[in-house]
């Protein structure tokens, strides 16, 4: 793939940049790879700071979405379109570009383009549960914790809705398709009105090292995730656990901190605390191997990343019908709807209920499930096909 900028000193910088003699200073809000002058364009409002990151590993394996951007462009440019790529929050004005083809991302840069560019096919890039679903899960937990505690815990990660005009709302309403990273579980958040647009496709993970699957001590638990913790459902897992001192669980990510001065005379010594960690470390992989299975009791995904990074390390996956996969019940346990801590205890039943032989077989299929399923030569398949066929070529 050829990736050009139109600054006429982008060659030296760019060979600057792969000598490790020149570092990106902050964050870049847009990109431009154009495969000729003549090419028609695609407008993606999404991440464009990945671009500026190719030689940084660490960075690169941070999230599933950094060579995922990478790869979108790739097929656009082999399909043989110019592509302007932009921060989804940028506050740069779009550029001025003619023959726009398809506008593509998030909000609110995908409604500001779709206005701009009159004429293309608009495809809205949804990662996650309907918006309303979302934050009505996220009140819903939030303030379970506040009666329990007696506290005042603000709500978190609540998508805004200041500007109906150019919100996720309208996104869903002037899209022709949605391109949408989840499941069937995913979908069903979503009004009936808007499901003939969606075309589902399958993330990719972060390509970590490969590990033999072994059997771990019984009774360890794993909880992955990134900021969000009541999102998460991080609070049925507390209370669980701290009622249920003979198994363990390990936290992994980040817990706010007004929520943790909350339970911090609770914690039992059963519940382990890792702040963030690079799931590609060898400290990471060591936990894994303590563990089984996987606890992810969010309240709204759209089949999360950690997930599926703990089922190549061979984790059986215990989660909610948000966070679930389409097959999941094939290889771990759905939990019910009720979203509370009867869910999780349910799940853990059904995991001390396998035989030690048929666990590690289910470990193993995890493992083959995602790496087969869930990796970045499939997202990119599919998402050339999605293109071929929005566009008619």
């Amino acid at each position: 793939m050829k990736i050009k900028e139109t600054k006429p000193y982008i060659w030296l910088r760019s060979f600057l940049y792969s000598l490790g003699l020149l570092k990106p200073k902050g964050p870049k809000d847009y990109y431009i790879s154009k495969v000729s002058r003549k090419a028609p364009w695609v407008y993606i409002s999404y991440i464009a700071d990945p671009f500026y990151h190719l030689d940084d590993d660490a960075y690169m394996s941070s999230h599933q979405n950094k060579m995922e951007t990478i790869r979108i462009v790739q097929v656009l440019n082999e399909l043989g379109y110019n592509v302007y790529i932009q921060d989804y929050l940028s506050k740069r004005e779009l550029p001025n570009l003619k023959n726009v083809k398809m506008v593509f991302g998030h909000e609110p840069n995908l409604i500001y383009a779709a206005e701009k560019y009159k004429g293309s096919i608009v495809v809205q890039y949804n990662t996650g549960a309907y918006v309303e679903h979302a934050n009505s899960q996220i009140v819903r937990m939030t303030d379970y914790v506040n009666t329990k505690y007696n506290s005042n815990i603000p709500y978190r990660r609540l998508i805004e809705v200041k500007d109906r005009a150019h919100s996720i709302y309208r996104g869903y309403e002037i899209a022709d398709k949605i391109l949408q990273i989840g499941s069937k579980y995913t979908v069903q958040t979503m009004p009936e009105v808007f499901h003939d647009k969606i075309v589902l496709i399958h993330e990719s993970t972060q390509n970590c090292r490969d590990i033999v699957i072994e059997d771990s001590i019984e009774n360890h638990y794993l909880y992955l995730g990134s900021s969000g913790t009541m999102l998460k459902g991080v609070p049925l897992l507390i209370e669980y656990f701290t009622e249920h001192t003979e198994k363990n669980i390990h936290i992994v990510g980040r817990i706010e901190e007004d929520y943790m001065e909350l339970i911090r005379n609770e914690i039992t010594p059963n519940i382990h605390f890792y702040g963030y960690m690079n799931v590609c470390s060898d400290e990471f992989v060591k936990i894994t191997k303590k563990c089984n299975f996987i606890l992810y009791p969010s309240g709204t995904e759209g089949v999360p990343g950690a997930v599926l990074c703990a089922m190549k390390y061979g984790l059986i996956p215990i989660v909610t019908p948000w966070a679930a996969f389409d097959e999941i019940e094939d290889y771990g346990f759905l939990m019910d709807y009720n979203w509370n801590v009867n869910s999780i205890a349910k799940g853990i039943d059904w995991a001390t209920s396998m035989s030690k032989e048929e666990r590690f077989k289910t470990k193993n299929r995890c493992k083959q499930y995602v790496n087969l399923n869930y990796n970045i030569e499939k997202f990119t398949e599919e998402f050339r096909r999605f293109c071929v066929d929005v566009l008619g070529l």
